[in-house]
């Protein structure tokens, strides 16, 4: 899978498509920590284990809903969504990070998709 690009006005459309979604922010003022993950964020979207969610950046400098969200934490921000709804949004500086979220996104699906006895 890819990492693809969206935009304050598409990233409603996307949750609402998409089931999982994690989604990394990017600012140029981040410099070189949002720099430094976006190999590792291209890498984990291609893995099969991650196949069911949908990777998505976001320029937060071109779009101020974006920016506004981030303005005040401490970057890379990373969010993850499922069916729509916000799950966690926090920094993530490292690979070990990102898959923490992953995973975390991967047993909220797993949750809902398992019948109760």
């Amino acid at each position: 899978m890819s990492v693809y690009q969206t935009t304050d006005t598409n990233l409603l459309v996307e949750t609402a498509k998409n089931p999982c979604i994690i989604l990394k922010y990017h600012s140029y003022a981040c410099g070189e920590p949002c720099d430094r993950l976006v190999p590792v964020f291209e890498g984990l979207s291609e893995l099969p284990q991650y196949s069911q969610i949908a990777f998505f950046q976001i320029n937060a400098d071109n779009n101020p809903v974006a920016k506004n969200f981030i303005l005040h934490k401490k970057a890379p921000i990373v969010t993850i969504y499922h069916k729509g709804r916000l799950l966690e949004s926090r920094s993530a500086n490292t690979k070990d990070e990102m898959v923490e979220l992953l995973n975390l996104l991967l047993n909220q699906r797993n949750k809902v998709n398992t019948p109760e006895k």
